[in-house]
């Protein structure tokens, strides 16, 4: 019996050990990640986050301001009134997003977000107007930056719009202004 117990006193000096070090690993491993993966990580995509949520909210703006201007100027339960400040909401997140948009350009510590502005590739409809009359939109490629430059103009420009306008349902390119064609653009 002397063997069986020094084999059993072996066998539980190990397993005792393996669970002593297994928890040291993880201990280690838990310091290891909490200082280099999540703290640098967690920070820059917050960042990231933080500076990014103005366009998402602003393009949602800038939608509903214009949808806003259309039923209005179409007499769908909506007055005059709100046609005025669905047109300034949608002049003021203009401002609002080029400021954001230059700032984070600008601002921009961080190659990768550098390069994403500049090297980040998008389609976009622009109209182009033929000598048929009726013209097309046809997708050019541009980059972020630019991308959201044009979005930036077109919400000026469709702040312009006159009530009038918004109610001549031609919508052939050839025959749109440039306040009808940036409210369609957006």
């Amino acid at each position: 019996m002397g063997k069986q117990d020094q084999a059993l006193q072996r066998l539980r000096f190990l397993v005792i050990s393996l669970g002593v070090l297994l928890i040291a690993y993880t201990a280690c491993s838990y310091v290891v990640q909490d200082t280099f993966v999540v703290s640098n990580l967690t920070v820059n995509r917050l960042k990231y986050l933080d500076s990014t949520v103005g366009y998402l909210s602003t393009i949602t703006r800038a939608c509903v301001s214009s949808r806003n201007m259309f039923l209005a100027a179409n007499g769908m339960n909506l007055t005059a009134q709100t046609f005025y400040q669905a047109q300034s909401s949608l002049s003021s997140g203009a401002a609002s997003l080029d400021s954001t948009h230059t700032s984070n350009f600008v601002s921009s510590d961080n190659d990768d977000l550098q390069q994403y502005f500049r090297q980040t590739f998008f389609p976009e409809l622009v109209a182009i107007p033929s000598p048929d009359g009726k013209g097309s939109y046809r997708p050019v490629t541009v980059s972020f930056w630019d991308l959201i430059n044009d979005y930036v103009s077109d919400m000026q420009t469709a702040a312009a719009i006159s009530m009038s306008e918004l109610q001549n349902q031609d919508y052939t390119v050839n025959n749109l202004s440039a306040p009808k064609r940036a409210m369609v653009s957006l």
